[in-house]
């Protein structure tokens, strides 16, 4: 950053230094021929440039438009297929085309709320994980604590587990046909052929830190998973860790 001084007083120029929270900055005197600097850092050549790629820094919402023209309100999952980056945008599900940028709703009404539908009736509790399988887009309604598909080929959202006690799901991963998903202090597999879900590690009502067998292990919020193609790794929030189920 340069600050450019024009014939200030010492003492105004000693008063701006003093209350700058910036630094390598370079400070400019019109009436000196010398520059000081204050260790301005190389930029390393490894570094990446950041661009806002869709939505508005300072307006949010559900309008669809193409890259900075759309809104976008909450995003809490995304998941790329193809050429297309699908979203779990709070109370919709959405998609981004890579190539022109386009935003698309595909379902969810923009209210909270809970109804199987097409892409203009379906209603979602907020989106988290989401997952291809197949035609089969499967996403955690978080809020409503269910896991729901979309059919792709049709824009049709639906059930495919019933409510889960108390405990929401976060994150969701897959190996094959089966998905993998963390609800609380615990892991568990859903079997997309015949719609069942089964606790493999931990309890979701009980946090802790523990390595085990099976329910015999602890979490303590567990947020997040994803796999390898063989094991899956949890992040163990709360207990600062990063665990393996193998």
């Amino acid at each position: 950053m340069k600050l450019v001084f024009k014939s200030l007083p010492l003492f105004l120029i000693t008063l701006l230094l003093l209350t700058s929270c910036k630094e390598g900055f370079i400070i400019e005197d019109s009436n000196s021929s010398t520059n000081q600097s204050s260790n301005t850092p190389a930029i390393p050549g490894n570094y990446l440039q950041t661009t806002l790629y869709a939505g508005d820094n300072y307006s949010f919402g559900f309008y669809d438009g193409i890259g900075t023209d759309a809104l976008i309100k909450d995003v809490r999952g995304m998941l790329i297929a193809g050429n297309e980056l699908f979203i779990g945008d709070q109370y919709k599900l959405r998609k981004i085309n890579l190539s022109n940028l386009q935003v698309t709703t595909l379902a969810g009404t923009g209210g909270w709320g809970d109804a199987d539908g097409d892409s203009q009736t379906s209603i979602i509790g907020n989106t988290m994980g989401l997952q291809f399988i197949g035609d089969q887009l499967y996403f955690s309604d978080f809020q409503n604590r269910k896991i729901k598909k979309m059919d792709t080929s049709r824009n049709i959202v639906s059930v495919s587990t019933q409510s889960m006690d108390t405990t929401h799901i976060n994150g969701m991963t897959k190996i094959g046909t089966d998905l993998y998903y963390v609800r609380a202090h615990s892991v568990w597999s859903f079997n997309t052929i015949s719609n069942t879900a089964t606790l493999i590690a931990g309890d979701a009502n009980l946090n802790g830190a523990a390595d085990g067998l099976g329910t015999g292990a602890r979490f303590d919020s567990a947020t997040d998973i994803t796999t390898d193609g063989t094991g899956l790794y949890i992040t163990d929030c709360n207990n600062n860790a990063i665990r393996k189920l193998k």
